[in-house]
């Protein structure tokens, strides 16, 4: 019998050097850490909202808002409390 072919060995440190030149410096940072920032900013927004404005107030918009069985409700809800839905406009950075 006939022994099978094989290719010639390489050296296994050979292979990884190129494959880090190839890849090139480690100097961007990590998309995962970017989106990091940007939820903290999120929630620090978040919380100079609801900070600024009335909690009651926003429950009972939303209760009302949920529960509107048109857009001509859902309009008038947002008409009836303009004054809180300026502010959540004012200070969102959305």
């Amino acid at each position: 019998m006939a022994k099978p072919r094989r290719a010639p060995a390489r050296a296994v440190s050979s292979t990884l050097s190129y494959a880090c030149a190839a890849a090139g410096p480690r100097s961007v940072p990590p998309a995962g850490k970017q989106n990091q920032t940007s939820a903290a900013d999120h929630l620090n927004q978040l919380m100079s909202i609801i900070s600024i404005i009335d909690n009651n107030e926003l429950a009972i918009l939303a209760k009302k808002f949920r529960t509107a069985a048109n857009p001509t409700e859902k309009l008038t809800c947002l008409i009836e409390h303009a004054s809180l839905v300026e502010a959540i406009i004012k200070n969102s950075k959305f």
